[in-house]
């Protein structure tokens, strides 16, 4: 080992990149946070889609058996 010092620093949590260490900052630019809520907002629709999707399931497997 060299003994070389790191300085604390942390990376953006979209493309990776090595930037300042702050508590509040966790991207490096407005472009990776754009990339971050269109990720989030994709992954909510997402999953509102699965739920919609099982409770249309359940409610069919119900209807179908009260049929009967």
């Amino acid at each position: 080992m060299s003994g070389a010092v790191v300085v604390q620093h942390q990376h953006c949590m979209i493309c990776g990149k090595a930037m300042e260490f702050d508590d509040d900052t966790k991207w490096c630019s407005p472009a990776c946070k754009g990339k971050f809520d269109a990720q989030n907002k994709k992954r909510r629709n997402m999953m509102l889609f699965l739920y919609a999707a099982m409770g249309l399931t359940l409610l069919l497997l119900f209807w179908g058996s009260a049929q009967r």
